[in-house]
Parts: structure tokens; sequence; C-alpha cells
């Protein structure tokens, strides 16, 4: 395979990863709208947060995964720490195998808060 068909396939692997990823957040994006929630999105960013979701003068932050859901110790101690720093709650919304959405939640949510996100994304 030549260099320059090399790179074109890299290129084409690392857009297709980004455009999953992307169109995951738009779907937790929804979600959140759906449920009433005021969502900015922070497009190619590559910070902490994906979402910032608003309701009732509360806000989070939600970090998006994709595919195997991985997030580093680091990435995750920061996330936390951003949280408390700005006071607020966070989420980790991450598929699972089938493709479902399931959330992790981030400083004092309660188990209650995100097993009702989750029944009202089977739903």
């Amino acid at each position: 395979m030549s260099l320059k068909l090399r790179k074109r396939w890299r290129f084409s692997l690392v857009n297709k990863n980004y455009n999953r990823g992307r169109r995951f957040e738009y779907r937790v994006k929804k979600f959140f709208e759906d449920l009433g929630f005021y969502v900015v999105r922070s497009a190619g960013s590559k910070g902490l947060a994906d979402l910032v979701i608003i309701k009732n003068g509360e806000s989070r932050l939600v970090q998006c995964k994709y595919g195997c859901g991985f997030i580093s110790k680091k990435e995750y101690e920061d996330l936390e720490r951003l949280c408390n720093e700005l006071l607020v709650s966070g989420y980790i919304a991450l598929t699972d195998k089938k493709g479902h959405i399931r959330f992790r939640f981030i400083n004092d949510l309660s188990n209650e808060e995100v097993e009702i996100l989750e029944r009202q994304v089977e739903e």
C-alpha cells in the first residue's frame, strides 16, 4: 500500500470514529432536551465536558463516550475536579453492547436519579 493510500485510510478511520462519537453526542443531547433540559454542546472542543445541561437553575456536565466507553482514571478525576470547582454534578454517558445509553454519575448525584434516566432511555 502506498504512503498516500495509508494516510487516506488512517484519516478515514479517524473521521469515522469522530462521526460516531458526534452522532452519539447528538443522541444524548436530544435525550436530555426531550426531558426538558436546555443543552449546550461544546463542538470539537476536546474538553472535559461534551454537553452542559441546564434545568430549573441547576447545571450538569456530561461527558459522552461511544463504543467501548473507556474513560481513563485521569480523565475521570479531571472531570470530577471540574464539577467540584463549578459546584455542579456530572454524568458520563456511555453505550452498552446493544447501543443503549447508560449513565455513570460524578460526585453528589444519587443512584436513584441515574436509575430514572436509564428507565427513560429504555422507553
